[in-house]
């Protein structure tokens, strides 16, 4: 049971898709390094991650959620927009009662209200506790609305 991340990447030459995956590593290196590569035409970016006690089991179960949006290659890329991929995590994060998740707003308009509130007025991050299903300030403090 490998603790990591599932999360969503962008990429402004792949208009129209995501790219859902899961790692061990922080969603920022995995980003890295797959812009690394002669192939890929611009970097991608992080829209969405969430840290989860299993991240193999998470991202399979997110990857069944969204069969039906899936490229036909098979790969991770999914025809989908952003605000509802990061939703389907957080929903299959909570159902595994997975730990705290962190959104990751690269995308503004994209995602919902409360996704795109990643951070508090006192500029420290957001993070969504699933077990309790709201937004906390790591500052302690209510975040804005």
């Amino acid at each position: 049971m490998p603790a990591g991340f599932v999360y969503v990447l962008t990429n402004r030459s792949m208009q129209g898709l995501v790219k859902i995956g899961g790692t061990e590593k922080h969603p920022a290196i995995r980003a890295a390094e797959l812009s690394d590569h002669a192939g890929v035409p611009a970097a991608f970016e992080v829209v969405f991650f969430a840290g989860v006690v299993d991240w193999e089991l998470a991202e399979r179960r997110v990857h069944d959620a969204l069969a039906a949006h899936r490229v036909p290659s098979g790969r991770e890329f999914f025809g989908l927009d952003a605000g509802e991929a990061a939703r389907t995590i957080r929903a299959v994060t909570t159902e595994l009662g997975g730990l705290a998740h962190e959104g990751q707003l690269v995308l503004g308009d994209a995602l919902d209200h409360d996704l795109t509130a990643s951070r508090c007025r006192c500029g420290a991050s957001l993070v969504y506790i699933a077990s309790r299903g709201e937004w906390v300030c790591r500052n302690g403090h209510e975040p804005r609305s």
